[in-house]
């Protein structure tokens, strides 16, 4: 699982590809290699950008917050710091679902890979909202591009259930209470 760009992801799926292959091993036994990335996905572009904008600040500044407090300096080659940066990577993606699914089917063609891990709750958004977005995502993004094989959806993170489930509309949509 890395945290790239498709294109520096490509570099990587690659040469594993290629050293999996040296070892005489068939690519149809190939483990995952995957990406992992912020996803939300909303009934418009404009409205999904807007949440993952307020989001992402604040998922950004827990993530920069201890380096600050100790004088370290958070590694920009592991997640930009700004939004727009982040968005222009790949490293976060954020529309509707047709601009969600065209931007991974993309991003997965280009790395290479046939895994995506999606954080589909981070920073601040309300329960509603990452809700609303997994709903989506299961119904909408998940099942196109399952159908581009090799590249598979992957997993949803943040969330009870599995892709699985998810992938045929089966999601938590309430609240679970974190066993003890």
């Amino acid at each position: 699982m890395v945290s790239l760009t498709a294109r520096d992801a490509s570099e990587f799926s690659a040469r594993y590809r290629g050293a999996w292959q040296a070892l005489g091993r068939d690519l149809d036994d190939l483990p995952f290699i995957g990406m992992t990335r912020h996803v939300l996905v909303a009934d418009t572009d404009r409205e999904a950008r807007n949440i993952t904008k307020r989001a992402f600040e604040v998922w950004y500044n827990c993530l920069a917050h201890l380096g600050r407090a100790h004088g370290v300096a958070t590694p920009q080659n592991i997640f930009p710091s700004e939004y727009e940066d982040a968005e222009e990577g790949g490293f976060l993606i954020a529309g509707s679902p047709s601009t969600v699914r065209d931007r991974m089917a993309k991003d997965n063609k280009t790395a290479g890979i046939n895994y995506s891990l999606c954080r589909l709750a981070f920073g601040d958004l309300s329960f509603e909202e990452a809700a609303r977005s997994v709903e989506l995502m299961a119904k909408e993004v998940m099942p196109a591009l399952d159908a581009e094989k090799p590249v598979t959806a992957g997993a949803i993170a943040g969330f009870t259930g599995n892709a699985a489930y998810a992938a045929r509309g089966e999601i938590a949509t309430k609240r679970v209470a974190p066993s003890r």
